[in-house]
């Protein structure tokens, strides 16, 4: 169905957003999360924030392939 591949990609994009908001906050902690977190919850944050990023990624991984067993003709 549209709407999961759709969702798909959208959760594949928020994944990836992750990724580079990460990597611009670890490698130059002076960014706006930088001033707004403390340093000591800094790396939970970003790896709390990761985790629901994966776990959107595979929960629409779930309801694309489900989407896709429900269409006739697909095997």
């Amino acid at each position: 169905m549209w709407f999961a591949d759709i969702g798909e990609k959208i959760a594949w994009s928020v994944a990836a957003v992750w990724a580079l908001v990460a990597t611009v906050v670890l490698a130059t902690r002076r960014t706006a999360l930088g001033r707004l977190v403390p340093t000591e919850l800094r790396v939970p944050v970003l790896l709390g924030a990761g985790a629901t990023a994966l776990m959107l990624v595979a929960q629409a991984a779930v309801v694309d392939h489900v989407a896709d067993l429900r269409t006739p003709g697909v095997a």
